[in-house]
This record gives structure tokens, sequence and C-alpha cells, in this order.
């Protein structure tokens, strides 16, 4: 049990930095990593608390460099419909069925990464695409815990600096939040042990953003990309083998 916790602070931890370093990734990591250990619906309700309280934060600190509101209601709204949805899937469908969907969630977003690093979407069209990719990303979130091969996926193609990207992803993520956790309460999937456990786990995860932003100093975002994608696919991996044997 002690390894386990262990290990679930490191990976909170390398999920914090991740956040400091590019304002997001936090889930990547730590909803992967959780699932090794416990079923799906049990890791997104450990993150469910950790991925709102962190985004609070970020959103104040970078609200100068927000997306027109018109966009943001678009995308974060829908987002909240989409995890709704998302949510209700979470707590109806058999575990082993969600293990996967997260494992090729990670898959398609490390994919499409290495494949379209360079692809980017007009400003007309993300204006267009931003309610569909809202609700989609939401839905993957509610029901996997991990939004990026469609939200970050999303805001990436669009071409935003850091200091834009920051408080769009994560007043998505705070809209997400707000509509997952009563309903993971209300599905009795968010239980009073996991909720103190997300909590406890805000200390690995708040520690480790500082030392993001200092690395975001130093390191490139290719070097800090090509790190963070090996990561990805060993968890993913892990899951694939966990539900293979």
């Amino acid at each position: 049990m002690l390894e386990i916790i262990l290990l679930v602070g490191i990976g909170f931890f390398i999920g914090g930095v991740l956040k400091g370093a590019t304002g997001s990734g936090a889930p990547l990591v730590a909803v992967p990593l959780l699932t090794l250990f416990y079923d799906p619906q049990t890791a997104i309700a450990i993150f469910a608390i950790p991925n709102v309280l962190p985004n609070i934060w970020q959103t104040w600190r970078f609200r100068e460099h927000r997306m027109p509101a018109s966009f943001l209601w678009r995308f974060a709204g829908c987002g909240l419909l989409g995890a709704i949805i998302g949510t209700v899937f979470l707590a109806t469908l058999p575990s082993s069925w969600l293990s996967l969907g997260v494992a090729l969630a990670v898959l398609v977003y490390v994919a499409f990464k290495v494949r379209n690093s360079a692809w980017k979407l007009p400003m007309a069209s993300a204006n267009r695409l931003a309610a569909p990719a809202g609700t989609i990303a939401g839905m993957l979130q509610g029901a996997t815990g991990i939004s990026a091969p469609v939200s970050i996926t999303f805001l990436n193609a669009m071409g935003m600096k850091r200091e834009r990207f920051v408080p769009t992803i994560s007043t998505y993520f705070i809209s997400v939040g707000v509509a997952q956790i009563p309903l993971l309460l209300w599905f009795n999937v968010l239980t009073l042990q996991w909720a103190m456990m997300g909590v406890l786990s805000l200390v690995p995860l708040i520690a480790g953003m500082p030392v993001g932003n200092w690395l975001a100093r130093y390191i490139s975002a290719a070097q800090f990309n090509r790190l963070t994608l090996a990561i990805l696919v060993v968890l993913a991996l892990g899951i694939l083998a966990d539900l293979w044997l």
C-alpha cells in the first residue's frame, strides 16, 4: 500500500510539473497512473477535485490573456454538457471498457501529436468548431478522465501562445468539473475516502507546478513534449497489459 501511495504521489507531482510548464496535462499522467492501481471510476473520482482547484488559480493568474467570452462560452459551456453525458457513461459502463478507453485516448493523443505537430487551425474555423469540440472533449473527460485528444489538440491547433492557452484550458476544466463532481457524488462514485485522497493529492500536484514553471525557462517546448509523450506511452501500455493479463 505504501508503494502505491508513493507512486501515486510521484505521478501527481509529475502531473503538476507538466501543468506548471505547459498549463495542462496533469490528468494525462495522473489518471492513467491511478488506473493502473484502481478501477477507472475510482481514478477519476480521486482526480475530480485536483482537476478543478489548481485551474481556478491559473485562470485568475492569466486572466488578462483570456480568449473572447463568446469563444469560451461555446467551448467551455459545451464541455459542461459533454461532461454530463460522459459521467453517466462512467457510472454505467463496465470498468474494463473504461480502462480501454483511457489507454486508447492517451495513445490517440500521442499519435496525433507525433503526426500533426505543425497543423494549424484558422481562427474562423476554430470559432465554428468550438461547440462540437467542447462537447466531445467533455464526454471524453467525463467518461475517461482525459479530454486531451480533443481539447488540448484543438487549442494547440489554433497556435495559442502559453499565456492565452493556460486560462482557456483552465476555464474549460473548471466548467467540466462543475458538471462532473455533483454527478460523481450522485452516483456514489466520489466517496468521502476518494475525496480526501484527492485533496491530499493536491500537495504533490501543487508542489510540482513551480518546478514546471522553472523548467519551462530552460527546456524547449519540443523537448518537454517528447518527454511527456514517452511517459504517456508507457502508462497506456501498462493499462493495456493489465487488461490483457
